[in-house]
């Protein structure tokens, strides 16, 4: 079994049952949350931001990865895929793919364009897309909705839109969604647990909210 837990942002903890914990994109406090001490083995940056890289954040002595290419670390396949952030003046960004006890991972990091054919097939049909909708430097709502149209997966979740505590993205998950009735909210805590039967099923499109510690 795999959990999932939401940690604002761009930030997930994906948590095997033997252990191992892959995290991405660790944020600071300028974000408006308050990321707590978190244990992982394995981390993903894809970009240098304050909002996307603090390792500050993360205990223990985590491989820190970035950029792109393949590494193969504890049993976890990890491929790196260059792109794009939203618009030239903002640099690149690193599309993470991994393969976690047979369930393909991708997070699409700050993705700020739509991917063209060549991106998609590096990409691949994957089992969980963690896809950022907030527009401004990343992918809009429309957007977001494209992409995941365009890539073959079996849950989309997304991540990086404007809440509460965090302003700064333009729209919030209320937009992105639409009021879409194949939303689903996993509950309590924010952990998604799932199983590898799980993805033999139909297509979900599962949102995770930030909840705080109060």
């Amino acid at each position: 079994m795999l959990a999932i837990k939401y940690l604002g942002h761009s930030c997930f903890l994906v948590h095997s049952k033997d252990g191992l914990r892959v995290l991405t994109d660790p944020y600071s406090g300028v974000s408006g949350y308050a990321l707590p001490r978190v244990d992982a083995d394995i981390v993903l940056i894809s970009h240098n931001h304050a909002l996307h890289n603090c390792l500050e954040a993360v205990s223990g002595q985590p491989a820190v990865i970035q950029g792109g290419g393949y590494r193969e670390l504890n049993w976890v396949k990890i491929r790196g895929i260059p792109s794009r952030h939203g618009g030239a003046a903002r640099g690149e960004n690193t599309i993470f793919c991994w393969d976690m006890r047979a369930v393909r991972f991708c997070h699409l990091g700050d993705l700020g364009h739509i991917p063209d054919a060549d991106l998609l097939a590096q990409i691949g049909p994957v089992d969980v897309l963690f896809v950022p909708v907030g527009g401004g430097s990343v992918l809009a709502p429309d957007a977001a909705r494209e992409v995941i149209a365009k890539i073959p997966h079996t849950y989309a979740v997304p991540m990086h839109y404007r809440t509460a505590y965090n302003p700064r993205p333009q729209f919030s998950l209320e937009e992105f969604h639409g009021g879409q009735k194949d939303i689903i909210i996993p509950e309590p805590r924010n952990i998604l647990k799932l199983k590898r039967q799980d993805f033999t099923g139909e297509k979900k499109l599962a949102a995770m909210r930030y909840l705080p510690e109060a």
